[in-house]
C-alpha cells in the first residue's frame, strides 16, 4: 500500500471514529436525565461533527489535489463552560446508572481515539498531516478530561477537573 492509499485509509478510519462518536454522544445526551450531562454530550457531539468535515475536507484535497492543505485549528471550547462551578456541583446529585455507563463508554472511547491519532501521527511525515493528527489528539485528550470529570462529578469522588473540593482531613 503506498502512502497515499494509506493516509487515505486512516482518513476514512477517522471518519467513522468521528462519525461513531457523534451518533454516540447525541444518543447519550438524548437519554441522560442530569441537565449538565446533556449539555456535556451535545457539546461533544456538535465537536465530533467538527472534526468529520475537517477530516472531510482534507479526505478531498488528498483525493483531487494528491496533497496535504492546512487545516484551521482553532482552540477548544472550554470546558467550564459546559459545567457548573465546583460550589454549585457540591449539591446532591445522584449518578444515574445509564449516565455513568455512557460516561465510561465514553471514557474508553476517546483513549481508543487518542491511541488511534497517535499511530496515524507516527506513521505521517507531511507536516500538514502531523499537524492534523496532533489537533486531533489534543481536541480529544480535551473531551477525555471532560468526561472524567463529569464521571467524577457524577460519583462524588471529591475532585472536580483534578481539584480537590473537599477535604476529609482535619
Amino acid at each position: 500500500m503506498s502512502a497515499s492509499e494509506r493516509a487515505l485509509d486512516l482518513l476514512r478510519i477517522a471518519m467513522q471514529i468521528e462519525a461513531d462518536g457523534y451518533t454516540f454522544y447525541s444518543t447519550a445526551a438524548a437519554e441522560t436525565k442530569d441537565a449538565n450531562a446533556v449539555k456535556m454530550f451535545l457539546s461533544l457531539a456538535r465537536d465530533e461533527m467538527e472534526h468529520l468535515g475537517k477530516l472531510e475536507m482534507v479526505y478531498c484535497a488528498l483525493t483531487k489535489d494528491k496533497e496535504w492543505p492546512s487545516v484551521e485549528r482553532k482552540p477548544s471550547r472550554i470546558a467550564h463552560r459546559v459545567f457548573p462551578a465546583p460550589e454549585e456541583a457540591a449539591g446532591a446529585v445522584t449518578p444515574n446508572t445509564r449516565e455513568l455507563a455512557a460516561l465510561k463508554r465514553g471514557i474508553q472511547a476517546e483513549k481508543d481515539s487518542i491511541a488511534f491519532y497517535q499511530k496515524a501521527l507516527e506513521e505521517a511525515a507531511d507536516p500538514e498531516a502531523r499537524a492534523m493528527y496532533e489537533y486531533l489528539i489534543g481536541e480529544e485528550e480535551g473531551h477525555l478530561a471532560i468526561l472524567n470529570a463529569e464521571y467524577d462529578y457524577l460519583t462524588k469522588t471529591g475532585f472536580w477537573f483534578n481539584h480537590q473540593e473537599f477535604s476529609v482531613e482535619a
